[in-house]
C-alpha cells in the first residue's frame, strides 16, 4: 500500500534529479509509478519502495546524460585536426593495450564490464539483460575488477 509517507519520499527524491526534458511533477510520477509497481510485484518495505523510485529516476537521468564514461574513453583526439575526434581502432594499439586485462578475466566478466563502463548500464539493467540477478553481476564485476588490478600490479612492478 502507498502511504502518505512513501509520497512524500517521492517528491523529496524527484528533486534530487534534474532529468532533460522532464518536469520536477513529471519526475514525481515517475517515482510514484515506480513504487506502484513495486508495489504489484510484492515489495511491501519502504525502503525498497524508495529503492525502487530512485532507481527509476536514476536510470532516466542516465538515458539523457550526454556522454558515458565508456564513451568518452573510447575516442582521443585527432592530432590533424580535420575530424576533430576519431574512433580507436586496433591501429592505434587500444585493442593491444587492453587485451592482457581482458584475457585475465571470463567472457562473462568482461561483458559484465562493457555493460557497466561502455554502455553505462547499471547493475539491475545488467541483471536483466544477462538473466541473472543483480547480486551476480556485482560479483561477477567485482571478481574481475580484481583480477585486472592483479595483473596491472604484476605490471607495474619492478623487475
Amino acid at each position: 500500500m502507498l502511504t502518505a509517507e512513501n509520497l512524500q519520499a517521492a517528491r523529496r527524491l524527484a528533486r534530487r534529479y534534474d532529468i532533460a526534458g522532464m518536469s520536477r511533477e513529471d519526475a514525481e510520477q515517475e517515482a510514484v509509478l515506480a513504487m506502484l509497481e513495486a508495489i504489484r510485484d510484492g515489495v511491501a518495505d519502504p525502503a525498497h519502495l524508495f529503492n525502487a523510485a530512485r532507481t527509476r529516476l536514476s536510470n532516466l537521468a542516465r538515458r539523457d546524460a550526454p556522454e558515458t564514461l565508456g564513451d568518452q574513453a573510447a575516442r582521443v583526439a585527432d592530432p590533424e585536426g580535420d575530424r576533430g575526434v576519431r574512433e580507436i581502432d586496433d591501429a592505434d594499439g587500444y585493442d593491444a593495450a587492453i587485451r592482457p586485462y581482458l584475457d585475465a578475466v571470463t567472457p562473462r566478466q568482461a561483458e559484465i564490464l562493457r555493460l557497466t563502463f561502455v554502455e553505462g548500464l547499471d547493475d539491475s539493467m545488467i541483471a536483466e539483460r544477462l538473466g541473472k540477478t543483480v547480486r551476480r553481476v556485482q560479483k561477477e564485476r567485482s571478481e574481475a575488477t580484481q583480477r585486472i588490478r592483479d595483473v596491472a600490479g604484476d605490471k607495474n612492478d619492478p623487475p
